[in-house]
């Protein structure tokens, strides 16, 4: 069992279409983000 702690991290791994990395990193420069990780799930969510 993994304990529960607020400043532990994971990664996770997914495969996107070359589209649709290409619409997160859009979404990210037009929203100000300096990555795109902030607007991953707003990209899923459009798909």
């Amino acid at each position: 069992m993994v304990p529960d702690d607020d400043d532990e991290r994971v990664a996770v791994e997914i495969e996107l279409s070359r589209d649709l990395l290409a619409e997160i990193d859009e979404l990210a420069v037009l929203e100000g983000y300096e990555t795109p990780s902030a607007v991953v799930q707003e990209a899923l969510e459009r798909h």
